[in-house]
């Protein structure tokens, strides 16, 4: 769904625990090891598989956040 949403691939990790394995790049970074977030995630973080976009769901979801973007308008002033 996020592929067809942002219409991008989306490359999925080895791991499950991303937020811990974010905190451990950014101390391997901080501890020296690497000497940037970058290299850190070249060297840490493992790529199983690419998902690709379904073009022909494009239209659909711009549609649904079209009406989404619209009813935020209208009931904006009911959150002031």
């Amino acid at each position: 769904m996020f592929a067809d949403v942002l219409q991008m691939p989306i490359e999925l990790p080895k791991t499950s625990e991303l937020g811990t394995l974010g905190a451990v790049i950014c101390a391997a970074v901080g501890a020296g090891y690497y000497p940037n977030v970058d290299a850190a995630v070249a060297g840490m973080v493992k790529i199983t598989g690419v998902v690709t976009p379904d073009k022909n769901k494009k239209e659909a979801y711009n549609k649904k956040y079209n009406r989404y973007i619209q009813a935020i308008k209208v009931l904006d002033n009911y959150w002031n």
